[in-house]
């Protein structure tokens, strides 16, 4: 499926220092997790949530990276690219995903980072906070399998959807996705955590059986690609017509494409995902049905 890969003890040290840094991550959100938050908002409608601590994150981390690999590409959720083509090794941070959750006390949040090589997904590491100190951290690579706190993952085994299991929705699913060829087999019992990166490791655990993200950054799931791989599952991608599994992130080489880059996702275990893509179809935007509306209407006049 893939040509030229790194070699296995360089996937092996990418992964080692990966889950270094948000070892060392996790303990700079423990710090912020005890002080007042201050909530501000960004983006061109001020309606993305972001606080100190997506920002102190984003920092330490971009720093720790360009300290050991100073000429490896860096895309950062807080941080915009500089307008340059991106070098064949890219780290993909989401400091702090579930933002809104943070900063509402609820540990449904997580720190984020994985890294590409010539746009393939190769290693992926999740913090998670909880009740202790330490926290979950969740990590793979490509071929070496998936670890939560050194416990190997397998959701290799679920294989149909089980009405009593979770599965994670957007909010709002209906408008994004067509769920009418489901219902023989349901959904099972649906969730809306508010953080797609606690949706993944959710996924890789097998605790949702399935979780389907409408627009989702690339940041949000460059790393649970790789674990939920790595566990027994997919990822896969809308293609326009049908789902295919995400087997890039990066379309060119151009500068800021992975920012621009937002499709529907699909995550659950290989068989599963396998059963059920077939049955759920993803919308057309309102102005895409728009455009096709006037364009027969025009046509059916043309024709008279």
């Amino acid at each position: 499926m893939y040509n030229a890969l790194p070699e296995p003890d360089t996937l092996s040290e990418l992964e080692s220092y990966a889950v270094s840094i948000v070892k060392e991550a996790g303990k700079i959100l423990a710090e912020h997790q005890n002080k007042p938050t201050k909530l501000d908002f960004k983006g061109e409608h001020r309606t993305d949530p972001v606080t100190s601590a997506d920002l102190a994150l984003e920092a330490f981390i971009t720093n720790s990276i360009k300290a050991k690999y100073p000429n490896h590409s860096i895309v950062g959720e807080e941080t915009e690219s500089d307008n340059q083509a991106y070098e064949d090794y890219i780290w993909i941070i989401d400091p702090l995903d579930g933002t809104a959750n943070f900063a509402s006390g609820l540990l449904l949040h997580g720190i984020s980072i994985g890294i590409s090589y010539k746009g393939i997904p190769i290693v992926g590491c999740i913090y998670i906070p909880n009740n202790h100190n330490d926290g979950d951290i969740f990590h793979a690579r490509l071929g070496g399998g998936a670890l939560v706190n050194g416990i190997s993952l397998d959701i290799s085994n679920i294989k149909e959807i089980n009405p009593v299991g979770l599965t994670g929705l957007p909010h709002m699913a209906n408008r994004r996705f067509d769920f009418s060829r489901t219902k023989d087999t349901g959904l099972g019992e649906i969730r809306v955590t508010g953080s797609i990166v606690y949706e993944m490791v959710l996924v890789s655990r097998g605790i949702m059986q399935l979780a389907l993200f409408g627009n989702p950054h690339i940041w949000d799931i460059a790393a649970g690609i790789v674990i939920v791989r790595e566990s027994g599952g997919e990822v896969l991608q809308w293609s326009g017509s049908t789902w295919m599994p995400l087997t890039t992130i990066l379309e060119s080489n151009k500068a800021d494409t992975i920012r621009k880059s937002r499709m529907p996702i699909m995550a659950g275990s290989l068989k599963l995902t396998e059963a059920i893509s077939s049955k759920i179809r993803v919308k057309r935007n309102l102005l895409a049905r728009l455009r096709d509306y006037i364009s027969s209407i025009a046509g059916n006049r043309h024709r008279r």
